[in-house]
């Protein structure tokens, strides 16, 4: 739990710092961002976009949100004046199970934007950069 809150904590800085595609400014889904993509989805025009596209920002975001909430309601536990409360238990199981929900909706929007796009998004996951094929 520690080392996933250290990650995010990593990942937000890198957010701010980082190189282009990887800032949150680049890629944080405005309400007309969405709309945008989200209209070429329905019209099968796909905008490829050198970053994150809307709904892949917004997963970032609600992805580092789970992780925090996991790690904090975990951390939670280990208090004394949460020590054996159900309802933090139940809240973290339930987070854990969001968490591989969303990592898995990531992992199959990712394969599909990817043929989409022509672009081999998994790779870019773990490089940094995109590739079309």
């Amino acid at each position: 739990g520690s080392m996933a809150l250290a990650l995010v904590l990593a990942r937000t800085v890198w957010g701010f710092i980082g190189t282009r595609h990887a800032r949150f400014a680049d890629f944080f889904p405005t309400p007309a961002r969405l709309r945008s993509h989200l209209a070429h989805l329905r019209s099968g025009t796909h905008n490829p976009h050198p970053g994150h596209n809307p709904l892949g920002g917004t997963m970032v975001l609600v992805l580092m949100a789970v992780v925090l909430a996991l790690g904090t309601t975990g951390w939670m536990q280990t208090l004394d004046i949460f020590w054996g409360e159900e309802w933090l238990q139940d809240l973290h199981r339930t987070m854990g199970n969001v968490l591989i929900g969303l990592a898995t909706l990531h992992t199959v929007a990712a394969l599909v934007m990817g043929r989409l796009e022509r672009t081999r998004l998994v790779k870019a996951m773990l490089t940094g950069t995109k590739e079309r094929w």
